[in-house]
C-alpha cells in the first residue's frame, strides 16, 4: 500500500522436542525482503504495514510453506507443522476466513495437525488477544505466541489467553555460563504465561542440551547447527 515491493522468502524448519530429542514436525520460517535492496523487513517494519499487506503477507507465507512441505514429503507426512499468522490478521473475520480455508489444506498434510503461532502479540490487550485466538483454535491444535524478543519480564497480556506455548529466537551466545544466564531468565519468565517454551535456533545440540535442563519443551537449530549435526 506503500509502493514499496516484497517477497516472501520461505524455508521449513525442523522442530525437536527436548525432553527425548525427537523431531515433532517443521515450522515455516519467513524473511519477508524489500525487492531491489534485498533487505530482510524487521519485525517493526513489518508491524507498521497495513492491515490488507499483513494479511496478503501471511497467506503468501502459508502457501509458501505448504509448497515446500509437498516438495519435500517424498510420500511421508510429518507429525505437526508450525505456521505463523499475524494478531492483526486474526483480528478481523475476512482474515480469520482466508486463513481457515489454508490452515484446513496444511492439517490434510500432517499426521496430528497444525499449530498456529500468532506473532505481534506484544501489547495486544488480554480480552482482544484472547478473541482472536479463540476464533481460529478449531483449525489447530495448540496456539503458541510468538515473541519479537526474549521474554525477561512479566508478560501480562498473555496471562489466560489461551497460549499453549511460547516462542522467540536464542542469541548468537557462544560461552556456556552466558548462554545459560540468558536461557534461564528467559526460560522463567516465559513459563509465566505458557506451559512450553520453544527457542528457535541455537546454535549447537549442546546448547538444546543445556536449554532442555533448563525447562525449555522445544527447540531448533540454527542451519550452521544443523549442518553440524
Amino acid at each position: 500500500s506503500n509502493g514499496c515491493r516484497v517477497r516472501v522468502s520461505c524455508v521449513l524448519e525442523p522442530i525437536f522436542e527436548l525432553r527425548t530429542y525427537g523431531r515433532i514436525g517443521n515450522r515455516i520460517a519467513r524473511s519477508v525482503i524489500r525487492m531491489g535492496e534485498e533487505e530482510v523487513l524487521t519485525p517493526a517494519e513489518l508491524q507498521n504495514l497495513s492491515r490488507a499487506d499483513i494479511q496478503r503477507i501471511d497467506l503468501a507465507t502459508i502457501a509458501r510453506g505448504l509448497d515446500r512441505l509437498r516438495a519435500e514429503a517424498n510420500g511421508e507426512r510429518q507429525l505437526s507443522l508450525i505456521i505463523p499468522v499475524s494478531y492483526i490478521s486474526l483480528s478481523h473475520r475476512a482474515g480469520r476466513a482466508a486463513l481457515a480455508d489454508l490452515l484446513r489444506e496444511a492439517k490434510a498434510l500432517v499426521q496430528a495437525g497444525v499449530i498456529v503461532e500468532v506473532c505481534d502479540i506484544e501489547g495486544v490487550p488480554q480480552a482482544a488477544l484472547l478473541e482472536a485466538t479463540s476464533l481460529i483454535r478449531p483449525y489447530c491444535i495448540f496456539l503458541i505466541g510468538r515473541l519479537n524478543d526474549a521474554p525477561y519480564n512479566a508478560l501480562g497480556n498473555l496471562q489466560n489467553a489461551g497460549l499453549s506455548g511460547v516462542s522467540f529466537d536464542a542469541p548468537q551466545i557462544v560461552g556456556d555460563a552466558e548462554f545459560m544466564g540468558w536461557t534461564k531468565a528467559a526460560v522463567h519468565a516465559a513459563k509465566r504465561v505458557a506451559k512450553s517454551v520453544i527457542i528457535y535456533r541455537l546454535g549447537s545440540t549442546r546448547q538444546a542440551g543445556m536449554a532442555a535442563l533448563l525447562g525449555a519443551s522445544h527447540a531448533s537449530l540454527s542451519m550452521g547447527a544443523q549442518a553440524a549435526a
